[in-house]
């Protein structure tokens, strides 16, 4: 446990041995008496370097303010917050240099001996340092820490007293608005009540309106039904007179077919019996142009004869003539005669035939076009029905939409009607519970408001306690700021002191400590007393 304090003079036979109770002070013991050995040589300008480092020390050990030493890890760490970076190897050789009590550790004397080493500070020299009067030290100090205890005591009751002023008035300001909200909330409710009466009586009325509307929609949809269904009987009559016009027009497009096929066939015929009777007539008029040049040659070949026995019996013409003449007759009479007249016979019952065969297809064509003609006046006839029936399978299909058309929209009818009666159902049920709602709702309503009433007169009455709140925290806040001032009554006395034992010229470090510490505690007071 390190020593809490400075004495005059340390413990121990040996330099040594005093070194070693020195070590075992806190670190500000152990600065203060560096310090007050040194003050007036160099130590005066290090003081603050010196101030510093405690603060480090301090913060680095564990015991903090207590601890007088570092181990060789925290050692480590102090020397590299001020760039005193070193390798473990030469850590180990410093620490070495600097642990003259061989603990292994660093105290802060141990440090500045090794530190200021260059300045001529000696282990003998430190230890049997003659300090100032420890009396008066020791009364600053009381000082100083009386003056600390008033300004914590006071910091202390002051940020309490203010936090309760601050929370005391925020209360009292969440009061006077909770005060207001419950004033507003009970206008909101009294306007609520009598909206929701009036809610209530509109729902009454809603109800009623909905009831009637029912009725009617009852009585409709019964009359929509009755339509629907002599619609339906309608539309069953038209689908059957539409079945029996359709079966009417199916068998005049049969009979029709019929007569289109017998009206072809019967022009295929007659197309036949001309194309029979052209023949007929082609091969009649080539048996009479055979015939007739048949009758030609044998004029010609008579011609001929005739021609040449009046050239010989001209004497008019030479002898020379005459006789080619001769000749030339006789070669044509020695021709046979006989081929061309037998084909002269012959064509003759061929020409009687072909005007027979020309005679019976001209017979048969006229038959032909005269069923031809029939056969075209039963396919109008025919056409004429089919159309009819087509007419009045169209009238059908016709009347057969218009009653199912008219079905449809009776069955649409009816249907909406019983929409418009189930949507009455639900408006009247919805009425009946609206209106109970509203009921319930105006109850309600009336509870909220005499709640809302209680709850004013409650808020009205935390808004008073919490206004004389307020005012006890500002009393007590008051008088916080009081005992601030006599804190800072303790601080000026201090101050006042240590000026005049600095004027005396004794205390040296001790004193610059002190004060020190008096200047850093004067930066916590309000800045308007510092």
């Amino acid at each position: 446990m390190a020593a809490s304090g400075p004495p005059n003079r340390l413990p121990g036979d040996t330099d040594n041995q005093k070194f070693a109770a020195l070590s075992q002070l806190n670190y500000k013991a152990q600065a203060t008496w560096f310090l007050n050995a040194y003050w007036d040589k160099f130590a005066q300008n290090e003081a603050e370097n010196v101030w510093t480092w405690v603060h480090r020390f301090q913060d680095l050990d564990p015991k903090k303010k207590e601890g007088n030493e570092l181990d060789e890890l925290y050692a480590h760490r102090f020397l590299e917050s001020f760039g005193m970076t070193l390798t473990v190897i030469r850590m180990r050789e410093v620490l070495r240099e600097l642990d003259l009590d061989f603990n292994n550790k660093m105290s802060l004397s141990e440090f500045l001996l090794y530190h200021f080493k260059s300045q001529g500070v000696a282990v003998g020299e430190l230890v049997n340092a003659i300090q100032t009067d420890r009396e008066e030290v020791e009364q600053a100090q009381r000082m100083l820490e009386q003056a600390q205890q008033k300004l914590a005591e006071s910091q202390a009751k002051a940020d309490e007293a203010r936090k309760a002023e601050s929370e005391a008035h925020q209360r009292a300001d969440a009061a006077r608005r909770a005060e207001a909200e419950a004033q507003k909330k009970l206008g909101e409710a009294t306007v609520a009540e009598s909206n929701a009466h009036q809610r209530a009586e509109a729902s009454r009325k809603a109800e009623a309106e909905a009831q009637r509307k029912l009725e009617e929609a009852k009585e409709a949809e019964a009359l929509a039904l009755s339509r629907a269904d002599d619609c339906r009987k309608s539309e069953l009559d038209a689908q059957q007179k539409l079945a029996e016009a359709t079966q009417s027009e199916s068998n005049a497009h049969r009979r029709l077919e019929e007569s289109k096929n017998a009206e072809l066939e019967s022009l295929q015929r007659n197309a036949e019996t001309k194309s029979a009777e052209a023949e007929a007539v082609a091969a009649e008029d080539n048996a009479k142009a055979c015939l007739a040049e048949l009758q030609k040659q044998e004029d010609d070949y008579n011609n001929q004869i005739k021609a040449l026995i009046a050239k010989c019996e001209d004497s008019s013409l030479g002898i020379v003539t005459i006789g080619r003449t001769r000749n030339e007759l006789a070669q044509l009479r020695q021709e046979d005669p006989l081929p061309l007249r037998r084909a002269k016979i012959n064509q003759g019952p061929a020409v009687r035939r072909a005007e027979a065969a020309a005679n019976a297809a001209r017979n048969a064509r006229q038959a032909s076009d005269k069923a031809a003609a029939e056969a075209t006046s039963a396919r109008q006839a025919s056409d004429k029905a089919a159309a009819e029936a087509t007419s009045a399978r169209q009238a059908s299909d016709r009347a057969a939409m218009f009653a199912t058309a008219a079905r449809k929209e009776s069955d649409e009818a009816a249907a909406d009607a019983t929409a418009k009666r189930l949507s009455s159902d639900h408006a009247a049920a919805e009425a009946t519970t609206a209106r109970q709602a509203s009921d319930k709702a105006a109850a309600e309503a009336t509870a909220a408001r005499q709640a809302s009433d209680r709850a004013a007169a409650e808020a009205t009455a935390a808004r008073e306690r919490s206004d004389k709140a307020a005012a006890d925290a500002t009393a007590a806040r008051q008088a916080s700021d009081e005992a601030q001032a006599l804190a800072e009554q303790a601080f000026v006395a201090a101050q006042e002191f240590l000026d005049v034992a600095s004027s005396r010229g004794r205390g040296g470090g001790a004193i610059w400590w002190i004060n020190r510490e008096l200047a850093e505690s004067r930066r916590y007071l309000p800045k308007s007393r510092q």
